[in-house]
């Protein structure tokens, strides 16, 4: 889990639905499901507030991919490693 937006929105991966939720943390309700890579594990915010990185694990060729969103909610990369 990772806190953003002035720690108004919690970030949370759900590696068992390969996505990431977003809890609004004034009223604890899921306000957005963001899909990311296989098996999101651990989740980082940005210091400058405006980015998520999620790393993904799977037992594939690569193993390891890296999901980039922005605290606006968008998937903006996937990168294979």
């Amino acid at each position: 889990m990772t806190l953003a937006v002035n720690d108004s929105r919690l970030f949370v991966t759900n590696q068992d639905h390969n996505s990431v939720s977003v809890i609004d943390t004034a009223t604890w309700q899921e306000i957005a499901v963001i899909e990311v890579g296989k098996s999101p594990e651990g989740i980082s915010t940005h210091p400058n507030d405006q980015q998520v990185y999620v790393a993904n694990y799977s037992l594939g060729v690569f193993g390891i991919s890296l999901s980039i969103m922005t605290t606006v909610f968008k998937l903006v990369t996937s990168l294979q490693f």
